[in-house]
């Protein structure tokens, strides 16, 4: 497959767990993934997308990476994740070896683009091994099961931070792996208050993460990866909250004193691509509003005594000022927090942000 590099569409692959012949998932076809994927990678050819991504993807399409899967269905799922090229196979048990057929298939036309088939031994691929050297299981969801979204709770993944769970422990979820941080929509999912109140008729209040901010004066800087397929109604935020203490910090909460958000959304279905909007808010009211077609990956949420800032940039390191406002005199008092958020109006699948970083004052959050 690393020879047949050239062949590919694209650098971006998703490699699925190898079944036997008759499509069910065996432990052997998940080591011989895992060992592939590693050995891709390492070429430096490949830009193969991580093993959370596929499973929150297979999970919205009402699959497990560990159950029956289809060419259709690794196509699409492929296509959510942005891949140019699925990677699958079989394993089948001839004796005392294993003989294993991988093909590489164009996510646009549906095309094997490589294809290979080897045989090795039982005793090479160390399976009892690798079995005993795993992690033990982890629960995908350790918190209990809650009647409403009271909260904040805490999490051994985000031990500084407040976990705010959704309704019923739904609609919502998030991850930690290599240090970046995971968010997941869920469908009819909402970060506004209005959830709460029942004024938002067929929504639930969502998961939402929020971090305190202490003082007067300082600086948080974002980096961000987000995947919103085309449609209508998600979005996926991340706002500067100020109200009172030991409320939820939702959205346009009565309560909240102030607030200066930035949303990633892919809010109509005959408008594509990701778009921004910004937004500062006092309670329920809106003091400015601006939208732009552009998916900026890095931003930045300044404070400065009453004047909040929310700067833009496309590389890291030059910001360009996307919005400024006075904050009202009712701040006074009021705590602060980082809040991260989402809504989906529909069908949520495939949509979700990376978190690669939140400094604040250039240190990590998380």
């Amino acid at each position: 497959m690393a020879a047949d590099r050239d062949k590919f569409p694209g650098p971006k692959i998703v490699v699925y767990e190898f079944q036997d012949i008759a499509g069910a998932p065996k432990t052997e076809g998940r080591l011989v993934a895992e060992r592939l994927t590693t050995c891709l990678a390492r070429t430096g050819g490949f830009e193969v997308i991580e093993r959370s991504r596929l499973d929150t993807v297979l999970a919205e399409l009402r699959l497990s990476a560990s159950g029956l899967l289809d060419e259709k269905t690794a196509i699409r799922a492929g296509e959510i994740l942005g891949a140019d090229a699925v990677v699958s196979g079989t394993l089948a048990r001839v004796g005392d070896r294993y003989e294993i057929n991988a093909r590489a298939i164009s996510v646009s036309g549906g095309r094997i683009v490589s294809a290979a088939r080897m045989q090795v031994s039982e005793s090479s691929l160390n399976l009892g091994q690798a079995l005993s050297a795993a992690p033990p299981a982890r629960s995908a969801s350790p918190r209990p099961a809650r009647s409403s979204p009271a909260g904040p709770i805490r999490d051994e993944r985000l031990p500084d931070w407040e976990i705010w769970p959704g309704l019923n422990d739904s609609y919502g979820r998030y991850s930690m792996e290599n240090g970046h941080l995971g968010y997941y929509l869920s469908d009819r999912q909402h970060d506004h208050a209005w959830t709460e109140t029942g004024a938002l008729e067929g929504y639930f209040s969502g998961l939402l993460l929020s971090k305190e901010i202490p003082g007067d004066k300082w600086s948080i800087e974002v980096k961000t990866l987000h995947a919103i397929p085309p449609g209508n109604g998600r979005w996926l935020s991340c706002f500067v909250w100020a109200g009172k203490s030991g409320i939820r910090p939702s959205w346009k909460n009565t309560g909240q004193a102030f607030g200066l958000g930035l949303f990633h959304m892919a809010d109509q279905v005959d408008d594509p691509g990701i778009n921004l909007d910004m937004e500062a808010v006092r309670g329920e009211s809106v003091l400015a509003d601006k939208r732009i077609k552009r998916n900026i990956p890095y931003f930045r949420f300044r404070r400065d005594g009453y004047d909040f800032y929310l700067d833009l940039s496309g590389d890291g390191k030059n910001y360009e000022e996307g919005m400024h406002l006075k904050a009202p005199a009712g701040i006074d008092g009021a705590v602060s927090k980082i809040v991260l958020g989402g809504q989906a109006y529909g069908d949520a699948a495939g949509t979700y942000v990376e978190y690669e970083y939140l400094k604040l004052n250039g240190k990590e959050l998380f």
